[in-house]
């Protein structure tokens, strides 16, 4: 039987399309011929992840990534879709899909981990969720409990090596120079301290100033009018001086400052006579009041000076009467007649007292 050249162009055909589907397949990652299932994961930066990067378990690939697309739901996410082809291994709900670095130079690729194998009843079905994680290039590099203990070493060796960098026990320049900075900074602080201190300080300084200046002005423009007028009046007497001749004034002067200088000696001379004058004075009064003339007991004997008071009294008193009646003392007769008796003239001052008596007397009767 012979088989059309159409049949044979079209099972052709067919082989071709189906080969290079397979091809494909492969080529990202999915074996058409094993069974699988798929798992999705959601991510929100899938930089360097790209279809048919490998699922792996503890380094072993057992799967591919067979789709990236944006998370309509959620615009920040991307879903991943995991095409896991051994079906013996049984998948946790909580199992971690952790997306990891190949190397320095590689892709990414995503490990699958969990804690412990699921009993059938928390397994997850296919077309669940995996938990997304990351796992960084030093973590793919090395074990988690590894790295653990060789960062806690490195961190320990390096605050070790901080912890006695410029310590006085340490010899070296970098030490030495550590203390120096250390004892820069110390004085650094106290300089800025004492710079804070002083600026305040300052400040209030300052504003006490600015106030003071602010007054000045403020007297300044309210003062302009006397100040120029008295700008105006310098400006005279400048004008006047520049014309006055001012030699002549000076000799005039130094002309009255000689005659005040020679009036200054003789006053200077008064003084001196009357300063010896006044000592001579107070030596006479001296010996007057401690000596025993008769000035002095006049001034220092009041019994002498009472008895001078009565004989002055009494020497008016005669005087008066003499005045008064002349003829009881002087009697001139011409053609020899006696003497008349004496009559005392009315209210005579030596009698005062008896007249008195007399009118007294009179008027009683």
């Amino acid at each position: 039987m012979k088989i059309s050249r159409e049949i044979q162009i079209g099972a052709l055909t067919i082989i071709v399309i189906v080969g290079m589907i397979w091809g494909y397949k492969f080529v990202i990652g999915q074996n058409l011929l094993k069974p699988s299932r798929i798992f999705y994961v959601n991510y929100d930066d899938v930089t360097e992840l790209a279809v048919s990067s490998p699922v792996k378990i503890n380094g072993y690939s057992i799967g591919s990534v067979t789709g990236i697309q944006l998370n309509k739901e959620n615009t920040k996410l991307m879903i991943v879709k995991l095409q896991v082809e051994d079906t013996d291994i049984q998948f946790p709900k909580n199992t971690r899909a952790l997306l990891a670095s190949e190397g320095l130079v590689g892709g990414k690729y995503i490990a699958l981990e969990f804690e412990e194998n699921c009993d059938g009843s928390n397994c997850a079905e296919p077309g669940d969720f995996f938990v997304p994680g990351t796992l960084g290039l030093l973590g793919t590099m090395v074990d988690g409990e590894e790295l653990k203990n060789t960062v806690g070493t490195i961190t320990d060796g390096i605050s070790n090596v901080l912890d006695s960098v410029g310590a006085d026990s340490k010899e070296g320049t970098l030490h030495q120079s550590i203390r120096n900075m250390e004892a820069m900074t110390a004085n650094l602080a106290s300089l800025t301290n004492t710079m804070d201190a002083f600026m305040r300080n300052s400040q209030r300084n300052f504003e006490a100033t600015l106030q003071n200046v602010d007054q000045i002005t403020g007297a300044i423009a309210q003062d302009r009018a006397s100040l120029t007028g008295l700008i105006n009046n310098l400006d005279s007497i400048t004008g006047s001086l520049a014309k006055a001749d001012l030699g002549k004034t000076v000799e005039n002067s130094n002309n009255a400052i000689n005659a005040s200088t020679g009036a200054i000696e003789e006053f200077q001379k008064t003084l001196e006579v009357t300063t010896n004058t006044m000592t001579q004075l107070s030596e006479v009064l001296t010996e007057i009041e401690s000596g025993d003339g008769s000035l002095s007991r006049l001034l220092n004997d009041k019994q002498l000076y009472t008895n001078l008071e009565f004989t002055s009294k009494n020497l008016a008193l005669l005087l008066q009467d003499i005045r008064l009646n002349p003829k009881r003392y002087i009697n001139v007769s011409v053609f020899g007649k006696g003497q008349k008796e004496y009559v005392p003239a009315n209210e005579d001052p030596a009698f005062k007292g008896e007249w008195e008596i007399k009118k007294v007397k009179e008027n009683q009767k």
